[in-house]
Formats: C-alpha cells, structure tokens, sequence
C-alpha cells in the first residue's frame, strides 16, 4: 500500500511539473468578438492587402500592458497562435502603447490573421488578410517597351 501512495505521489508531481513547463496558447473561434475598443490596428492599414515581400510589420497601438497575440487561420472558423521556433508571436505593451511584430509569411500566399488583445477583462479582435506575391522581375528591354506602349497610347487619339 505505501508503494501505491508512493508512485502515485510521485505520479502527481511529474505530471504537475510538466503541465507547468509546457506554455499553451489556446486556439480561438473567429466569432471570439471584442467587448472594448482597447486595439488599434496601424499596419496593415485595410483590412486585406497584397505585400511583394515575404516578411511584413505588423504594428498595433494599445492601452499598455495589454497583451497581444497573433493568430492565423487553420479551418473555417478557427485560428490558432502563429509560432516562431515553437513560440508564439505574443508581447505585453509597455506604456508606449506600441506593439511590433515582423512576421515571415511563405511567397504567392493568402494568410488570413487575427489580432487579438485581451487586457484584464476587456478584450478585442481584428482581423487582416496578408497576400504575398512574388515581384515581377523585368528586363530593361521589357521596361522598354512599356515606356514606348504608353507612348504610343498618349498619342494615339491625336
């Protein structure tokens, strides 16, 4: 019987060890909603917009010490945390009220995210849509020859 008690203990305490080194960031449903206006999206601006690039700033300014974190679409309804290295992309905001994230999206991509801010009991969500195209590369001759295009339909009509 004391060895019953004894693994059983012992049971307890790893299983309380582990549950509290593992960081978990649930995943919310796109209706999550917002009960305050405590988020301000700076960048992106609209709320869907086409970057050539494969990295992009996302900036937000809040009440500080809010917490944000960011979220990406995985089904229909529900996104769960982007990660970096295993971590997600979260911060609290200092009392600038600035929050900063430069985030790597894979090149002729959609990427659906939300914003989300929770402070205390108040909470809020934005949603962004980030398409990432690849540049066109153009040759000096093909620069050329939309220079001379253009031309040519200015003058067209006289």
């Amino acid at each position: 019987m004391k060895r019953f008690i004894f693994v059983l203990l012992f049971m307890l305490m790893i299983n309380s060890f582990t549950g509290a080194s593992f960081a978990f960031y649930e995943s919310l449903p796109e209706d999550i909603g917002s009960n305050s206006e405590i988020l301000d999206i700076l960048n992106p601006e609209e709320e869907e917009t086409i970057n050539y690039a494969e990295t992009y700033l996302i900036s937000c300014m809040a009440e500080p010490y809010t917490e944000i974190t960011l979220y990406e679409r995985f089904e229909d309804s529900l996104f769960v945390p982007m990660m970096v290295d295993g971590e997600a992309i979260t911060g609290i905001v200092g009392p600038s009220g600035m929050f900063l994230a430069d985030v790597t999206f894979e090149p002729n991509s959609t990427n659906e995210i939300m914003i989300f801010a929770e402070n205390g009991e108040n909470y809020q969500s934005g949603f962004r849509t980030i398409i990432v195209k690849e540049k066109e590369k153009t040759t000096r001759r093909h620069r050329i020859l939309n220079i001379q295009s253009f031309v040519s339909e200015m003058y067209k009509d006289k």
